[in-house]
């Protein structure tokens, strides 16, 4: 025998130690599929004649019965039943067979997780399209069967019925006909269990949020918030011009701040946003009630509902700056005294202040602490991970000088572009030297003549209020799209401004999946995450404008949960028996991306993934290869 087929085997006993009883395939057109018996359990159908009394009269005198099981799922008037033992289980079934007053038995069957597969008296049939029904119904006579209901939408495609006439059981009686060569498939009908696959989000304005919607994947079928493991809360310290509680950003996930502008409350002054618009992008709350759709307060979406939000203001209430050694205090405090796990930043020193960008030291050895000094808060035992530092790139763009704005340029933060929807850049978005623009993220216009959606104050205290015709209230428009003048609510932020929120946001998703990431190695799967098979002429990243590509939330925690096929936490023989699933047993696909089983990151789910995954168990082998960015073709 060969090894890797010991190994299968092996793998097999391991990872299915619950099977008892027969074991048997169904035929597929992918292939056979494992089903198995569980010895305690049967379905039985009586015979169509036959009282109530006379059923129950006929279940009481067959001594293995204990009882009816009302909540299991039947098909087709078949009951099913608990047995006392589970011996001789196959000879069981012959007498039930064989007993007056039963017209079909067939037992209970479950797939290799051990999860039920039941059946009826029906099997799915096609034969082929191009024989008649004539020779149809003779098929159905040879094997004693009933051609019931034609499948809408596939010719010659029917419910066939199995009889006591047939002499076969129901998987049997599949696998035969499937072998015809008139036949194009043919398995049994099973109870279909459905559910409702992804992430669903019903949020009212989500429909306007093309540009979260272009990082997280596929939306309300499979998105980046499928993934296991991202619900842990992670703290992203916001340094602005402050933030408030709003309905979507609850008082729960909003922290107590600082404010260096006044001392007073770390909130937006009035007919300010720009900190509560960031803040939104990152965090605001999700909705998954579909009534929820026709609720405007349910607002819109964000990369991290479950993120805490740190205010640090910075900025005055028309906009003053405060001095360098308040920005350098709260950077400082925003990590050490808030516990920021993530310092988000979507502003720079002016090109007027720094025409030489000869940098204040007490800001640069600020930021140089948050990343060597922050998370350490909780593993005592080990070295900080450090902070991610993120900065908008700035929105010099279209100026000569064309230069990514400090602290973005700095090698030690993470500085953000902008690009459009179609992925093109904005001549707004600041670039300079290789290297000094790590990604892009889709934005809109500067000046609040963007189309990017995200939180306003509530009420009368935000900048809808301001801009709403002649300030009167409630605005008689906010040059936001139809029916949509809601004074809670932003709908024309941009710039890199917007751009910068979006990627922290995926940064936080990356530490509530993988706390123990350290800031170089968040940068690292940030950048080699993007997407860079974009039509931006043929460049080849890293790009003096558009840095390592634009940044996918998708991908990006894709390429940490490679080898987590069962999606999750955690990567154990669980996952070895989802990737048998899907190679030979039921081919269900890993969700929310078949990758998840691309253990050896070749960009395919194969044997090789199977064998590199048995080697790790059961050789001290390797663990599967995360972070990987091969995403296939």
């Amino acid at each position: 025998m060969s090894r890797t087929k010991f190994m299968f085997i092996v793998a097999l006993f391991v990872a299915f130690p619950h099977v008892t009883g027969k074991a048997e395939l169904w035929q597929s057109c992918n292939g056979p599929s494992l089903i198995l018996h569980t010895t305690t359990r049967v379905f039985v159908k009586f015979d169509s004649e036959l009282t109530q009394n006379d059923k129950d009269n006929l279940l009481a005198s067959i001594g293995r019965f204990v009882e009816i099981l009302d909540t299991v799922p039947t098909l087709d008037g078949f009951i099913a039943c608990s047995l006392a033992t589970g011996n001789n289980y196959s000879g069981f079934l012959d007498s039930l067979d064989n007993a007056n007053g039963i017209y079909l038995c067939e037992p209970y069957y479950v797939n290799a997780d051990g999860l039920p597969r039941i059946v009826g008296e029906r099997i799915c049939v096609r034969f082929d399209p191009e024989i008649s029904r004539a020779e149809i119904d003779s098929i159905a006579r040879i094997y004693k069967v009933v051609i019931g209901s034609e499948i809408t939408g596939q010719p010659n495609a029917f419910a066939v019925h199995n009889t006591d006439s047939s002499g076969y059981r129901v998987v049997d009686l599949a696998n035969l006909l499937f072998d015809l060569p008139e036949t194009e498939y043919s398995h049994p009908n099973f109870v279909a269990f459905l559910e409702t696959n992804g992430y669903m989000l019903y949020d009212y304005y989500h429909s306007f949020q093309d540009h979260i919607k272009k990082v997280i994947g596929w939306f309300n079928d499979s998105t980046v918030w499928d993934f296991a493991g991202l619900t842990e809360p992670v703290i992203v310290a916001v340094l602005d011009d402050g933030v408030d509680v709003h309905e979507d950003l609850p008082e729960a996930r909003l922290l107590a701040g600082q404010d260096y502008w006044d001392g007073g409350d770390p909130i937006p002054g009035p007919k300010r946003c720009h900190g509560q618009c960031c803040a939104g992008i990152i965090g605001a709350s999700h909705s998954s009630d579909p009534e929820a759709a026709l609720d405007p307060n349910s607002g819109m979406i964000s990369l991290n509902p479950y993120v805490k939000i740190l205010p640090v203001r910075i900025f005055g209430d028309d906009g003053e700056d405060v001095s360098d050694d308040d920005v350098a205090d709260a950077i400082g405090w925003a990590w050490e005294v808030g516990g920021a796990d993530i310092l988000s930043n979507s502003w720079n020193y002016t090109l007027s202040h720094l025409p030489s960008f000869d940098p204040p030291d007490c800001v640069y050895s600020a930021i140089y602490q948050a990343i060597q000094g922050g998370r350490d808060i909780f593993w005592p035992d080990s070295l900080p991970r450090g902070c991610p530092v993120i900065f908008s790139a700035g929105n010099s763009g279209e100026l000569e000088s064309q230069r990514v704005l400090w602290p973005a340029r700095m090698d030690i933060t993470f500085a953000v572009g902008a690009v459009k929807l179609d992925d093109s850049i904005w001549d707004y978005s600041s670039y300079g030297l290789l290297g000094q623009v790590d990604v892009v993220a889709p934005s809109g216009e500067t000046g609040m003549q963007g189309d990017v959606w995200s939180l306003d104050q509530t009420d009368t205290l935000g900048r809808n209020f301001l801009i709403g015709t002649g300030g009167s209230h409630p605005p008689d428009d906010f040059d936001c799209p139809s029916g949509s003048d809601d004074l809670d609510y932003i709908c024309n932020f941009g710039g890199t401004s917007a751009a910068a929120p979006i990627v922290s946001g995926v940064a936080s998703l990356l530490l509530a999946r993988d706390p123990t990431l350290t800031r170089q190695e968040v940068y690292y799967i940030l950048r080699n995450s993007a997407v860079t098979d974009l039509d931006w002429g043929g460049i080849t990243p890293p790009d003096n404008q558009y840095g390592y590509g634009r940044v996918d939330a998708f991908r990006t925690i894709l390429s940490i949960a490679r080898g987590n096929v069962d999606n999750q936490n955690g990567i154990d023989i669980g996952d070895l028996t989802a990737l048998i699933d899907y190679l030979f047993i039921t081919h269900t696909k890993p969700f929310p991306s078949v990758l998840l089983g691309d253990c050896d990151c070749d960009g395919i789910v194969d044997i090789s993934d199977l064998n590199y995954l048995i080697a790790h168990f059961f050789e001290n082998g390797d663990p599967p290869e995360i972070p990987c960015f091969n995403y296939g073709d």
